[in-house]
Formats: C-alpha cells, sequence, structure tokens
C-alpha cells in the first residue's frame, strides 16, 4: 500500500515528466524491466525472455544509466529454474537489441568528429572526474600521451594556480560535473582556444582528447581519484541534490523558442509558483532517498541473519539477491 501510494501520489513525476528529457521514460521502462526479471525468477517463460531483451534495448536508447542492466538480467536468469541453454539465451539476447544502437551511435559520432565513441560526454565525463584531485598532484605536462593532452594541461595548470583556498572543500558540495558545469573551468576554455565553438560538432571534437587525459591522469594517481573524487562523491550519492529540480524553469519567466515550440505555448511567457515553491515540495527526496538506501541494505543483514535461525521460501530469497544485485551496482 506504501508503495502504491508512493508511485500515484509522487509530485515528483510531474516535475521530471515536464521536461524536455527521457528521464521519466527511462523510469518506467526501468520499473516494468524489474518487474519482469521478478517475474523470470518465480515463472520463466520464452515470452518474458523476449521482453525483457526488448524492454532493456529501450530503455538503453533513452540513458546510458542502461549500461548495466543486462548483468542484473543475467543474475535473474542464474536465479530462475530452466536449462542451461534457457539461461544463457536470456541473458545474452538483450545484446541483439543492444548491439546495433551501439554501432549506430559509434558510427554517427565517426562522421561527425572522425573518431568512433558511443557517447561523446563519455570524455568529458572521464577528464572531469580526474580534474577533481588534480590540485593535489604535480603532473608533468612533458609526459603527456599526446600533443593535445600537453596543450589541455597548460590550461590546467594555469587554472589550478589561481584557483582560491578552499576549493577542495567546494568541490565535495558540488554536484560531482563541475569541470564540464563551467565555462571557466578548463574543458571548456580548451574548446573554445580549440574550435572558436562551443556547438555539438566542437563538444564531440575535444571528447577524444579529455577521454586520453582523464585515462592518463586516473591510471597514473589511482589513490587520490578514489580519494577525491570517488570518496567525495559518495555524500552526492546517498544524499543527492536536487539540482535543475531546485527551482522551475531554472528560475525564469520564459523559455526559449525551442521549449515554446516542444509544448506548443501560445506565448514564450510562462506563469508558475514563486522560484523555491519546487524545492520546499521535493526537498525531502535526498534524505528519503538515503533513508532507502539504509532500509535496504537492513533488510538484506536482518534477512541473512533469520536465514540461519529458521527456513525461508526459496522464492523469497531469489526475489532478494535480485533487488540486492540491481541495488549494489547501481551504486
Amino acid at each position: 500500500i506504501a508503495l502504491y501510494i508512493f508511485l500515484v501520489y509522487n509530485p515528483l513525476f510531474l516535475y521530471i515528466s515536464n521536461y524536455v528529457t527521457a528521464d521519466a521514460l527511462f523510469c518506467a521502462l526501468t520499473m516494468i524491466w524489474m518487474t519482469e526479471l521478478l517475474w523470470i525468477t518465480h515463472k520463466p517463460s520464452t515470452y518474458r525472455i523476449i521482453t525483457q531483451a526488448i524492454i532493456v534495448g529501450l530503455a538503453f536508447t533513452m540513458r546510458y544509466n542502461a549500461l548495466y542492466y543486462p548483468v542484473v538480467t543475467a543474475v535473474a536468469f542464474a536465479l530462475s529454474n530452466q536449462s542451461l541453454k534457457r539461461k544463457i539465451i536470456g541473458s545474452c539476447l538483450v545484446l541483439l537489441f543492444i548491439g546495433p544502437f551501439l554501432l549506430f551511435s559509434r558510427n554517427a559520432a565517426k562522421s561527425l568528429t572522425g573518431v568512433p565513441e558511443y557517447s561523446i560526454l563519455s570524455g568529458w565525463q572521464l577528464a572531469n572526474n580526474a580534474l577533481y584531485f588534480y590540485g593535489t598532484i604535480h603532473v608533468n605536462t612533458e609526459d603527456m600521451p599526446s600533443r593535445e593532452c600537453m596543450v589541455l594541461d597548460s590550461i590546467t595548470k594555469k587554472f589550478f594556480t589561481t584557483a582560491q583556498p578552499g576549493y577542495l572543500s567546494f568541490l565535495a558540495h558540488y554536484e560531482g560535473n563541475f569541470f564540464i558545469r563551467q565555462w571557466n573551468a578548463p574543458l571548456k576554455t580548451y574548446m573554445l582556444k580549440r574550435y572558436k565553438s562551443s556547438n555539438v560538432k566542437a563538444w564531440a571534437m575535444v571528447s577524444p582528447v579529455f577521454n586520453t587525459y582523464g585515462h592518463y591522469l586516473i591510471k597514473n594517481y589511482p589513490i587520490q581519484y578514489l580519494k577525491y573524487f570517488v570518496l567525495m562523491n559518495t555524500r552526492n550519492y546517498l544524499i543527492p541534490p536536487l539540482e535543475k529540480l531546485k527551482t522551475y524553469n531554472m528560475g525564469e519567466d520564459s523559455v526559449w523558442g525551442e521549449g515554446r515550440q516542444w509544448f506548443g505555448y501560445e506565448q514564450a511567457i510562462i506563469k508558475h509558483p514563486q522560484n523555491d515553491f519546487q524545492q520546499q515540495l521535493l526537498f525531502y527526496f535526498p534524505p528519503l532517498f538515503l533513508l532507502s538506501n539504509i532500509c535496504v541494505l537492513l533488510s538484506i543483514i536482518g534477512y541473512a541473519i533469520t536465514l540461519k535461525l529458521k527456513p525461508t521460501k526459496q522464492k523469497i530469497s531469489k526475489y532478494l539477491i535480485l533487488s540486492g544485485s540491481f541495488w549494489l551496482i547501481n551504486i
């Protein structure tokens, strides 16, 4: 009953559905997919082997987050009561739906930039993660793997030379992508210096350079990476900031031309409550997310303890293993 109320009377879904993003559809597909996996562990059938693969394929075209869904799918089939052949087919079938989309995306990127890459933001993200610990290390620019990386490293050194004291504390409370979002940060500075533009093609062209640069730093300084990015952002995972959900329409009283066309507005001016209304309405979601993680962890521990004291139905064990796997891999 509590779950039903939370899913139906949830104001967060209204706001997410009002964004020009695939988040709402991705969440819906994820819930359907997880339900199919629960059925596969309980009562496997050929029908569900096919449907779960199609759903993962659709979700993967919506959000890159679905990259680890095949791993959870394999766990579900491993727990199911069916032949080894059907388990292997079910676990691998999803790749037939993901594979073509991966190839299409890589070819599209190659035609645009000359470099095949699935996501043009992957290089940006990797370099961003590495720059979180750059200020704590000493890097020799001459040791960079390419001339482009040397130029980027010089820009980075200049940025950190002028960084204000206490910037590490500031980064610890940021959403985890400071160096992607800020225009004065090294990544966008390099892009504008190299291509004199900020269009999609420019973002894609610099991504391979950022990928190489980020790999180099993380590979050579793994301890600093774990300390100043992974551990630092663990707090942001457990208590995630509202980000753009904090303020309706980013606090503006109008939308861009594309937004007006998308929603079919007669005029660009929009009406909305005061700027802090949305934050006041959704303020409890970050602590609620933390609470839900604690509840899942305590449930798994409690179940493992009571399992030794009394026999439990096998299917409940499967459900918990499957749900626990999804929870852990997502973290």
